[in-house]
Formats: structure tokens, C-alpha cells, sequence
């Protein structure tokens, strides 16, 4: 069984790509990262360390992108609104910080409902991943699939579903 690294699925990848692939949502990102943990054993503390680094600067990422693009939108429609009323535009006001006014907390469903979830482009996390030595040594290494696959099958207690 031949297996492949991280930066070989990224080179075959980017060569056989022609679309970019869809960027994908907090709830999304939030099992992602549950299903690494369950990845890793238990007693790696190392590597739950700098997954949780990981995780961390992915969420914020997350968030600051939502950060943004509300902003933007705030300003695009006091634009289009100043525009129509043909008066002149108002500078541009900061919106309010995430850490400010939201009472959402990340992952929770229907927050993210509410709020308008964010979501991550794939080449972020793999970004991420390879920036922590330790993860990016973990996902290099050479495992047999089927062997994981039936551990994680054969323990269903450490699973919360």
C-alpha cells in the first residue's frame, strides 16, 4: 500500500485542479477538528497542543474574515443608500468588535444560524497544519487506513454523537 504526504496531495492537487475547492463552514470546521482530536491518542499532549494552537489561529481567522466582510457590507449598503438619496457618504464607521456585542459562541449552531456562519478555504488549514511542526510530522507519517479506520470503529465510546 502506497501512501502520500500532505504537500503530494497539495502538488497533484493544485495540478489537476482546474476549480478551487469550496471553502468550508464553521460547523463544518468544527467536526474537522473534533475528528483530528479523536485522530490523535489521548495521552500525545504534544500534539493536542499544537492542535490546539492550530484550531485557535483557524477560529479567529474565521472570525476576523466575519469581522470584515460585515463591515464591508455595512459600508457598501450606507454607500448605496447615501447614493440613492443622492447625499454625500458618511465616512465609513468601524464595526462593532466581534469580542464587543455578540453574545454567539463559535460553533454553537444557532449562532452560526443567526450570525451567518464564516467560512475557511481549505489551503488555510492545510497552511495551518504544515506552520506546526509537530501536526505537519504527525500527517506525514505513513498510516494504514484500514487499521485506523477499524480502531475508530471499534471504540464508538469516545465518539460523542
Amino acid at each position: 500500500m502506497q501512501s502520500t504526504t500532505l504537500q503530494e496531495v497539495q502538488r497533484r492537487s493544485n495540478a489537476t485542479q482546474k476549480e478551487p475547492i469550496e471553502p468550508i463552514t464553521q460547523i463544518q470546521f468544527i467536526e474537522l477538528w473534533k475528528t483530528f482530536y479523536e485522530l490523535i491518542p489521548h495521552d500525545d499532549m504534544q500534539h493536542h497542543h499544537s492542535l490546539a494552537v492550530a484550531g485557535t489561529l483557524l477560529l479567529q481567522l474565521g472570525e476576523t474574515q466575519k469581522y470584515l466582510q460585515h463591515g464591508i457590507q455595512k459600508e457598501i449598503d450606507d454607500a448605496m443608500r447615501a447614493s440613492a438619496d443622492d447625499e454625500p457618504i458618511k465616512s465609513p464607521e468601524t464595526p462593532t468588535s466581534p469580542e464587543g456585542g455578540s453574545s454567539s459562541k463559535v460553533g454553537d449552531l444557532k449562532s452560526c444560524l443567526q450570525d451567518g456562519e464564516w467560512r475557511l478555504q481549505v489551503e488555510h488549514i492545510i497552511a495551518t497544519i504544515l506552520a506546526e511542526s509537530s501536526l505537519s510530522e504527525f500527517f506525514e507519517q505513513k498510516y494504514c487506513l484500514l487499521e485506523l479506520a477499524k480502531k475508530y470503529r471499534e471504540n464508538p465510546s469516545k465518539r460523542k454523537t
